[in-house]
């Protein structure tokens, strides 16, 4: 099986892996590209990913149509290994088949169907074109490496035909396929040493390897050594001389019917022409006969004409035709069985050179198996002596690594629960953080809202302190009447002796007077601090502190105007008099109210 590399498709990698060639023409690594190309996935198909394997497969899923199927219409797909490699799960109770499209070195394609639908009885069915082998897998529900001998299959089945090449390949039923790959060569019998470590059975999962060779086709070969059918034309046009030699031909001359045989035999032609000629050469000499008409089949009917003598001549004629058709008849089938014995002969003679061929190579091989064994064997010996030392070794260290593991678990034990307590912690800690939050975003609220109101307070405060320096206007201007008056006393009391009785109440109201503007003195103190109060709470005042400030303010600057028009009400009439310009302030004109 060697690779010609001129022909080989651009679409499947080519590898050299141990000194074999590898195709890759399914696998994980393959691009989603290369799947589309030469590919096809059909019914409830698809790719996944398995844990089990650590890799993509192709979940196979389809009873009708193919669920995998490679198709050769967009690429040319030249496959000349003969050593086909399928890794797959087998279902238990699910039929697998795998339907391959082999041509072989005379240029026939057949299809070779490898499928486990078979019961255990049934053997290896083949035809000229085709041939269905069993695939008998020893357990289920595991991985497989089926390995397909095409080189020796073909050749059991269609000796002395070989295997040339994959056209195509379609695999249906319900299975699991990781890669298919096609090897170059199988230099020794055990499969399993046989294929390179990157495509053989993987360390993640363990693989069964299964051989499908020459041993698991139980049939005799399909076409003879001596004669193998080049094309499907050649099989067809063999099929109909076997025909047509079995048959014969029925010819009507007038009255009677001449039985001979098919024209493919040389000398049955010759007599027919023969008889016919000398029928016609005899018609023409008597001269009463005139020309004959042609029926069917080509042969010349001849005009019945009475006669004793033509009667007889006709039977002579039909007695030698019979004697000829017997004769022919009897050397064409000696001539068959002769011809049957010796493909028959030739036949045996491939079939024991190639048995003589198999077991040369059987031999060869076991030959090499066993030197190859022998080698095995001394550095399998070696490695042992290697082996129970590095045992020794690895015990004492897997009491070391023992210790330091059960050392290592109580601590890992230890900052589990340490961790598991700060997360215990961590999660106290962020639900007080979310009711904090929450918290000073109602203080916050509440501090827009009081800012607000302070921002009311503070407009509240200058509206009072105006009133309050309106108000300590309205004192000095009172002062200054107050003056004018004591001067305007003084004079009375130059010029008028006769108001001496009237002095004395005078002098009671001014110092009446002069209580009341004591006591204002300490209202507007009492004020003052009042005042200086509200200064200082003005974080906590509130809508009803600036009510009552706003009252008590009213209250003061009422009593205040009433104490001043009670003492313009007790003045003598003289001195109203003179307290006119100051009655015309803007305290009785309501400013204060």
């Amino acid at each position: 099986g060697g690779l010609d590399m001129d022909r080989r498709s651009s679409s499947f990698s080519y590898h050299v892996v141990d000194g074999v060639g590898v195709l890759d023409l399914l696998s994980p690594r393959c691009s989603s590209r290369t799947v589309h190309d030469a590919w096809l996935l059909g019914g409830r198909s698809e790719r996944v990913y398995d844990k089990q394997m650590r890799s993509n497969v192709y979940a196979v899923a389809s009873d009708s149509q193919p669920g995998l199927k490679m198709e050769g219409r967009r690429a040319a797909y030249d496959i000349f290994f003969g050593y086909l490699v399928v890794q797959m799960y087998a279902f238990e109770s699910e039929m697998v088949s795998i339907t391959l499209r082999v041509k072989d070195t005379e240029g026939v394609i057949r299809n070779l169907c490898f499928t486990s639908n078979l019961r255990e009885d049934e053997n290896a069915s083949a035809s000229t074109f085709g041939a269905k082998i069993p695939l008998r897998f020893p357990a289920f529900d595991c991985w497989y490496s089926v390995v397909i001998d095409l080189h020796s299959i073909v050749h059991a089945l269609f000796d002395p035909s070989h295997f040339k090449s994959i056209e195509g390949m379609e695999i249906r039923g319900s299975c699991q396929v990781r890669s298919i790959y096609a090897l170059s060569e199988i230099t020794q019998s055990d499969v399993i040493l046989s294929l390179p470590r990157s495509y053989g059975p993987e360390q993640v999962v363990e693989m069964v390897v299964m051989k499908v060779d020459s041993s698991a086709v139980e049939c005799a070969p399909v076409c003879s050594p001596s004669d193998p059918p080049s094309s499907p034309q050649k099989a067809r046009q063999n099929r109909r001389a076997k025909q047509h030699s079995h048959s014969v031909t029925r010819v009507n001359l007038q009255e009677r019917v001449v039985v001979r045989p098919s024209p493919i035999s040389k000398s049955a032609s010759f007599s027919a022409s023969f008889v016919d000629n000398e029928v016609e050469g005899r018609e023409q000499r008597r001269g009463g006969a005139g020309e004959g008409e042609k029926g069917e089949m080509g042969i010349t009917r001849v005009p019945k004409k009475g006669g004793k003598s033509k009667k007889g001549r006709e039977k002579k004629i039909s007695l030698t035709e019979k004697k000829y058709t017997d004769i022919i008849s009897s050397v064409s089938t000696g001539i068959r069985r002769d011809r049957e014995k010796i493909r028959e002969l030739e036949g045996s003679v491939h079939h024991l050179s190639g048995v003589a061929e198999q077991q040369e190579r059987e031999l060869e091989r076991q030959k090499f198996v066993n030197t190859h064994a022998k080698r095995t064997v001394a550095t399998l010996r070696s490695s042992l002596d290697g082996l129970k030392e590095d045992m020794k070794k690895l015990q004492s260290e897997r009491d070391e690594n023992a210790a330091e593991l059960k050392s290592t678990l109580a601590h890992l034990q230890r900052e589990r629960s340490a961790n598991e307590e700060l997360r215990h912690e961590v999660r106290t800690l962020e639900k007080e953080k979310g009711e904090v939050e929450a918290e000073l975003a109602r203080s916050e609220e509440e501090v827009r809202s009081l800012n607000k109101k302070l921002a009311a307070s503070n407009d509240n405060l200058r509206e009072i302190t105006e009133a309050w320096k309106a108000c300590v206007d309205e004192k000095g201007r009172v002062e200054a009447d107050l003056d004018g008056t004591r001067h305007a006393m003084q004079v009375l009391e130059g010029n008028a002796k006769e108001y001496n009785s009237a002095k004395a109440a005078i002098v009671d109201e001014l110092e009446k007077e002069r209580r009341r503007a004591k006591f204002l003195e300490g209202e507007a103190k009492r004020l003052q601090q009042k005042l200086e109060l509200m200064q200082g709470a003005e974080k906590e005042v509130a809508d009803t502190w600036e009510r009552k400030a706003a009252e008590e303010v009213a209250n003061a600057q009422i009593a205040f105007v009433d104490q001043i028009v009670d003492l313009k009400v007790c003045l003598p009439p003289p001195l109203c008099c003179l307290a006119a310009p100051s009655s015309a302030l803007p305290i009785q004109s309501g400013v204060l109210c």
